[in-house]
């Protein structure tokens, strides 16, 4: 008969058995009761089977061996690329920003303006190899241009988009200095 609306299963197992579940219990801390892990562990026997649908994280393949993995180098990986994604958000929002941009007559006077503004680089590897400073780079920042032309920053960014989109010879990169990226325009020359 039902006891509080529930049927009622009694098994017998092995008391080494029965010992190891109950110090499961005590050392995982994840069942209060010998009944929470029983139903737990039918339930997700139930879904590892197909039987029932569901995922449950805590349920180890019968084939799965341990993986001793070498995760030496995933920390390098993943920030270069983070750096790589932030370079491609970069040049998505210039794209994006050039594109918008393109009726604007003021943003044209704008980016012809900026044009007289950016600094003159030769080989565009010295942006990296020397100091900021030295190579002309802190020069073509948007916020140091839009402080020089007395604009928002972001038109000036917007125009700078403009000017990298339709003139060959502006371009941008992405300056790491102190570990801080810092996007930059200039004119190759």
């Amino acid at each position: 008969m039902p006891r509080n609306g529930r049927d009622q299963i009694n098994i017998a197992v092995d008391p080494d058995l029965k010992a190891d579940w109950e110090r499961a219990i005590e050392e995982t801390g994840r069942y209060d009761s010998m009944t929470q892990l029983i139903r737990q562990s039918v339930e997700n026997e139930l879904i590892r089977i197909g039987f029932r649908e569901g995922i449950d994280v805590d349920i180890p393949d019968q084939n799965s061996q341990p993986a001793d993995v070498d995760l030496s180098g995933v920390e390098a990986e993943l920030s270069e690329v983070k750096e790589e994604l932030r370079g491609v958000s970069q040049r998505i929002e210039r794209i994006s920003l050039a594109t918008d941009a393109q009726q604007d007559t003021e943003l044209m006077e704008l980016a012809s303006q900026l044009h007289d503004e950016l600094p003159r680089v030769s080989d565009p590897e010295t942006l990296s190899e020397q100091s900021p400073t030295e190579s002309g780079a802190w020069e073509g920042q948007p916020w140091r241009l839009a402080k020089s032309v007395d604009e928002s920053e972001y038109d000036v960014t917007r125009a700078l988009a403009l000017l990298e989109q339709q003139m060959s010879r502006v371009k941008s990169t992405t300056v790491v200095v102190d570990g801080s990226p810092h996007n930059v325009y200039y004119v190759q020359q």
